[in-house]
């Protein structure tokens, strides 16, 4: 029966009531946007409304209207929107629209994007000013996009925008949001159209956590698709229920050519449209084939190339021709992107090339991929919440899409954390053999990839990660190639880093703990004594450990103090506890290793006994494997922190919202000879853009602990006296570089005024995120209400979601630190100007690099010049990195910290830079000047 569209569906707890109704094919969709001055629709009003009408699949109307708030404008809200008050001064009221707006939407499917957002406003407004609310049907395409398009980087408008290829002109704008958001519901729709049946009906199963009245919207569209049923995709299979996208085993084919001559690369580089032959390149490919000759007894090779040169296919070039399945070549880059970027365009590229067809790999942790079977126990067994079902929703369409079921393809949607903890894979060894899944599962796809593969990715963090490893998951090989090494020190520290955060600790009890979870887990163990016998001691384990973590918790957040600050701790400090104290730190210990013991034990019993368990009783214990299992690196990092006082060891804690994390650093392991993965390779090609830097420093080596290298510099291709100047601003004499709020101040003044005069993307580097947000405060009311965006690291929402939004800006000022020292890429040399606030030395004040250098010292070194002064003349080569990565790119350094020219040490640290780069002291009226000049702007 249809529903009564003049009801109100308004509850005094401003939810909606969700009512059971069919939606017909010929409803017409209202696609609605607003925008406000605020949150709160008691106290703040509507100032722009917009509406696209969709009938029978197409757009057949638009209304838009800006409104008089009567209330002024917040700036961030014109800030965000470029909504003036001036633009809606003569705009009608709302209750002079009201009506207009009722009649328009009334008797319509009401979609928006957040749907309990501006539904609940207009309803406000319409109440206020004596019209009937809305009762209609209601489709939230928010979450439409979080099901159907899995893969989406973002949810925003503006995201799914850029993603689909939609034009949106003018973002938080009522009309312009209401008519992209019309093109992405139209857009959704046809993608749900094209899924498989039984994906289908599994999705509108579970679509009663939806809100409103999505669920019936699927079940119209499903019943729709019933009447004009289509064959299966031949892309896809279906098993038990679950469609899935086929997977294939490409083939290993080799070279037809013996070796990589001159003249072959040439031509076919020339014939190649996305090649262009370089001598840098080919000089690179030289060197290679040098190392790699079997009287050369170098186990390291060292190469220096700047980015742009082709550097990924200089060493793919001459390994193609040693790598085969048999004898597979392992690299190791930095990033997602890259890995992304060397198996989807590099090595396409090279098999056109060389005339091979080479195939690669992408390692990662087991945990990183989907285990079918515990996915389909979860839609045996749904969890009637929202945000679970939402990920199961998303996890159906997403399998019709992926070969690969790496989780990470997801990352967007990765908000429930219960649900991706439950279905990642716990690895090979527990996947049985029986199971409906085994021949389609991720992890044996993955395998059998291996077998063909010559090549085998992986990242930094990955292949550093084998120190802790009992078994080796990097495959032992003949060559490892190391990209962007520059990072791989920092890595090695990180990964040599281990941290007991108590706040996780407490969740994972809780979690563990939790009643649903205990029942399933005693259940299942009741059918073998053994295990039911282990899982109940391991219950009273959690027991005790639940009562003596908090007391730990607190007795340490007392002894640190409630400051945010680091905290070094000492051996002193430790044995300055009472003996009741240390009791207590022991006996917490020893509970995180029995905890470990025991779920390791009972690991064992099911795959000594996988043909025992049903699917569902399995999936129980998995779910509470994947829970503890990270009680091994606790007790180990408990042991550490308390016990371990060898020299190199430094051990510092963080509160934060009072919680408190335990560091621990082991500054030997930081080392690759400390590694047990370095001798697994007899030749290791490391490269990069800022390695040595020049041949007088050791500053690479030395933090590897590598002490016989071949060093090798490519030559540089661009000509820095042409295409870069590096400006260092004469400071006045009373801006005192330590004092934050003056040199917050001049920071503040200095970038008004090259904001004001260029008009273009601009990144403002610092290495003090006190100092950013004082920037940051002082320029983003002003500019937002200008058009031009300014965003902040840690306050503008995640790097990633500052990276899009920077890079789909034309006149964006990105105010970083950190991880942006490390490089950000904007394509077409978008990136002109960088402006560095003070020369990147880590805060020597800071307890882990405080306790670094004292290490140090005692080893009889100077960290000034042998640890500091390097990395920061690393780091600053690294932001030079940013403007200048091809032939065309043209770009400006501004340095507000004149100790670049004016310090003892600056001569050293110019050394570093290229030697043609141009540096200049200038003052701020010269530098506008010459910037301009230099620029043409």
């Amino acid at each position: 029966m249809k529903y009564l569209r003049n009801t109100c569906i308004m509850k005094s707890d401003r939810h909606f009531r969700k009512e059971v109704f069919n939606l017909k094919k010929d409803d017409i969709f209202a696609v609605v946007d607003i925008e406000t001055t605020g949150t709160d629709p008691e106290k703040n009003r509507i100032i722009q409304f917009g509406c696209v009408l969709i009938e029978k699949g197409k757009i057949v109307s638009r209304f838009a209207t800006d409104i008089n708030p009567l209330q002024s404008i917040p700036v961030h809200i014109e800030q965000l929107t470029g909504i003036s008050n001036k633009q809606v001064a003569h705009a009608p009221y709302f209750e002079d629209v009201a009506y207009t707006i009722y009649q328009l939407l009334d008797g319509c499917v009401f979609v928006a994007h957040n749907i309990h957002f501006d539904l609940l406003f207009l309803n406000s407004e319409l109440k206020r000013c004596r019209v009937n609310e809305l009762a209609v049907e209601g489709i939230d395409t928010v979450e439409l996009a979080q099901i159907f398009l899995p893969q989406s980087a973002g949810f925003r408008v503006a995201d799914l925008a850029r993603q689909l290829d939609i034009i949106h002109d003018n973002p938080h704008q009522a009309d312009s949001d209401a008519e992209v958001t019309a093109e992405i519901f139209l857009t959704i729709e046809q993608r749900i159209r094209q899924l498989p049946l039984v994906t289908m009906e599994q999705l509108v199963s579970l679509a009663d956590v939806l809100a409103m009245d999505t669920q019936a919207y699927l079940a119209m569209i499903f019943a729709d698709m019933r009447t004009a049923l289509q064959p299966l995709d031949s892309r896809l299979k279906v098993i038990n229920g679950i469609a899935l996208r086929k997977k294939e085993i490409p083939r290993f084919k080799p070279s037809p050519h013996d070796t990589l001559p001159e003249e072959v690369f040439v031509s076919r580089a020339l014939a190649d449209e996305e090649v262009t032959t370089r001598q840098a390149q080919k000089e690179m490919v030289q060197l290679i084939q040098q190392f790699l000759q079997p009287d050369n007894s170098s186990k390291n090779l060292l190469i220096e190339a700047a980015t742009g040169i082709g550097k990924t296919l200089g060493y793919l070039l001459p390994l193609s021709y040693q790598a085969t399945p048999e004898t597979p070549i392992v690299i190791s880059t930095l990033s997602i992107v890259l890995e992304n970027q060397l198996i989807n365009k590099e090595l396409p590229l090279l098999n056109r090339l060389v005339g091979a067809e080479h195939q690669a790999v992408l390692l990662k942790s087991d945990s990183h991929y989907l285990d079918l079977e515990t996915f389909a126990y979860t839609l045996r067994h749904p969890v009637k919440q929202k945000q679970y079902g939402l990920s199961q929703m998303a996890t159906l369409v997403w399998l019709t899409e992926t070969t690969t079921g790496d989780l990470n393809e997801l990352k967007a949607n990765r908000q429930q954390f219960t649900f991706w903890q439950q279905v990642s894979h716990q690895g090979r060894v527990l996947l049985s053999e029986q199971s409906p899944f085994y021949a389609d599962d991720f992890l044996v796809h993955r395998e059998q990839q291996l077998a063909e593969a010559s090549f085998i990715v992986v990242n930094h963090a990955y292949l550093c990660e084998e120190n802790r490893r009992n078994q080796y998951k990097v495959p032992k090989s003949a060559v490892l190639v190391i990209d962007e090494a520059q990072h791989l020190p920092r890595i090695l520290e990180k990964t040599s880093t281990q941290q007991f955060v108590f706040s996780r600790l407490e969740r994972q009890l809780s979690l563990l703990t939790e009643e649903t979870l205990k029942d399933s887990v005693t259940a299942v163990s009741a059918k073998n004594q053994t295990l039911s016998q282990t899982l109940a001691l391991f219950y009273q384990v959690l027991d005790e450990l639940s009562l003596l973590q908090t007391e730990l918790h607190m007795f340490l957040t007392q002894f640190f103090g409630n400051s945010q600050d680091e905290k070094v701790f000492t051996k002193d400090q430790f044995d300055s506890f009472t003996i009741s104290e240390k009791k207590l730190i022991r006996h917490v210990g020893v509970l995180l290793n029995e905890a470990d013991g025991l779920v390791e034990k009972m690991i064992q019993y099911l795959i000594s006994h996988l043909s025992d368990w049903l699917p569902s009783e399995k999936n129980h214990l998995l779910n509470l494997f994947a829970l503890a299992s990270v009680f091994k690196e606790w007790a180990e990092t408990c042991r550490t922190f308390f016990y371990d006082w060898e020299p190199g060891v430094i051990k510092w804690t963080y509160l934060f919202q009072q919680q408190l994390t335990c560091y621990v650093s082991r500054l030997p392991e930081a080392k690759l000879s400390a590694t047990n993965w370095y001798n697994r390779y007899d030749k290791i090609i490391f490269t990069g853009g800022t390695l040595q830097l020049n041949q007088q420093s050791h500053y690479f080596e030395h933090e590897l602990g590598l002490e016989a290298v071949e060093k090798r510099k490519i030559t540089d291709p661009y000509d820095y006296e042409k295409v870069a100047r590096l400006f260092v601003l004469q400071k006045d004499r009373h801006i005192d570089l330590n004092d934050q709020k003056s040199f917050g101040k001049y920071i503040t003044n200095v970038v008004k005024k090259l904001v004001d005069v260029y008009d273009r993307p601009i990144l403002v580097l610092f290495t003090s995120h006190d100092l950013l947000k004082r920037v940051y405060a002082g320029l983003a009311p002003i500019y937002g209400t200008k058009g031009r965006e300014v965003l902040g690291q840690g306050i503008s929402g995640s790097k990633e979601r500052i990276l899009k939004r920077f890079q789909s800006s034309s006149n964006a000022v990105l105010l970083g630190s950190e991880s942006f020292w490390e490089g950000i890429d904007l394509p077409g040399g978008q990136l002109e100007l960088i402006v560095m606030t003070r020369l990147p030395f880590d805060p020597p004040k800071r307890a882990f690099v405080k306790e670094k250098y004292a290490y140090l010292s005692s080893q009889g070194l100077n960290p000034f010049y042998y640890e500091a002064l390097p990395q920061a003349a690393s780091r600053l080569r690294q932001a030079l990195g940013r403007l200048i990565r091809s032939a065309d790119d043209k770009g400006v350094m501004v340095m507000l910290d004149d100790r670049l020219l004016t310090a003892g040490y600056s001569k050293r640290m110019l050394a570093f830079l290229p030697d043609k780069l141009p540096v200049a002291a200038v003052n701020q009226e010269a530098l506008f000047q010459q910037i301009s000049e230099f620029l043409g702007k």
